[in-house]
């Protein structure tokens, strides 16, 4: 089953379009007090799984890769942004919770299960590229 046949409900794309995007962010976050150091250079996790991530997308289609790209560059700045402030991981983590809380709101609303009960690999790559649906003119995959 595709990530797009468990989100058919308007109410729960609307919901997973905002909320998928909070969870990027507000994860990057709370990775960004984990740090890795990868030979001479010391990353945050949430740097490594976004570049694992669009190895993923380069790997399946170039310009879902470059759509991606984009789409975590923005997530990124953000996050580093809101890292200026002094209570950011505190809000981080409501605004984690409440997302997730929303998204499970939305697969009730749908009447099934969300599709991370079957496929975590499957919603963890493809549920940001189904944040974007709303607002590009064509599909990625």
């Amino acid at each position: 089953m595709n990530y797009e046949d468990y989100h058919t409900h308007p109410i729960n794309k609307i919901i997973h379009v905002i909320c998928i995007p909070l969870i990027v962010l507000t994860t990057c976050n709370l990775l960004s007090k984990v740090k890795v150091l990868i030979g001479t250079v010391k990353l945050e996790l949430s740097e490594i799984l976004m570049l694992l991530m669009l190895c993923y997308y380069l790997y399946h289609s170039f310009l879902t890769f470059i759509i991606m790209f984009f789409y975590f560059f923005t997530i990124f700045i953000t996050a580093y942004i809101w890292r200026l402030k002094k209570n950011y991981m505190y809000q981080s983590l409501c605004v984690f919770i409440f997302a997730w809380v929303m998204q499970f709101v939305g697969h009730a609303i749908e009447g099934n299960r969300p599709a991370l009960f079957d496929s975590l690999i499957q919603t963890f790559t493809q549920a940001p590229v189904f944040s974007l649906s709303y607002i590009l003119p064509f599909r990625i995959h």
